[in-house]
């Protein structure tokens, strides 16, 4: 029979570097700081070894609680797929509703009583900035790679700086202006309080400015 408990964050940040964004703690305690209620779940079997982790967000919308796994749980090594439709109702007795937008790892979605699909399964798109900036070139599709060297031969100014406020307005601006909804600026502002090296602000400029 499936146990499990529930642990304080003991997953670090280099720990958790292959989770999810919405799963890495970070984006936990980002949300923290946004008033959210944030839980880290380590889910064990009967030996006690743990083969999966998720990190609960709960919200309070007047009378209504409701709780939000995304993109997780994050599952450990294999022979995990019996478990987890066991795993997702234990996880849900102890917050009430919950909406759990599972991973890749997640395939097809556990279905049974109590189990509702709300939606179809999201599709993210990943870019790894690991490769540095030749690899990041050499990726590039043909268009955004001429248009990168005549950026470059314009003699576009790029800087690197700490101040996100600029362009944290000139979102809010574009998302009122097309109709569009994306984490508000507070998020942006909680993620670079939450820990260091995080979030870097870039910009381009030719001489007009940005």
């Amino acid at each position: 029979m499936m146990t499990m408990r529930i642990t304080s964050d003991d997953t670090g940040d280099q720990d958790a570097v292959a989770a999810p964004m919405q799963q890495h703690p970070r984006y936990g305690r980002a949300l923290a700081l946004c008033g959210a209620e944030v839980r880290r779940l380590a889910i064990a079997g009967d030996d006690g070894a743990v083969f999966g982790r998720a990190q609960v967000v709960t919200r309070r919308l007047g009378p209504l609680v409701l709780s939000m796994i995304g993109r997780g749980p994050v599952w450990h090594g294999p022979g995990v797929a019996g478990r987890q439709r066991a795993a997702l109702r234990q996880i849900a007795r102890g917050t009430g509703p919950l909406v759990a937008i599972p991973g890749a790892q997640v395939a097809p979605m556990p279905r049974g009583p109590g189990l509702i699909a709300l939606m179809t399964p999201a599709h993210h798109a990943v870019l790894d900035l690991g490769p540095g900036p030749a690899g990041l070139r050499a990726g590039l599709g043909g268009k955004w790679r001429n248009r990168l060297v005549r950026a470059e031969a314009d003699a576009v100014a790029v800087s690197r700086a700490r101040d996100f406020g600029w362009l944290l307005a000139a979102e809010a601006g574009q998302a009122r202006a097309r109709g569009y909804r994306s984490l508000p600026a507070r998020f942006t502002e909680a993620w670079v309080a939450a820990g260091d090296g995080g979030a870097t602000d870039g910009g381009a400029a030719d001489d007009g400015g940005y």
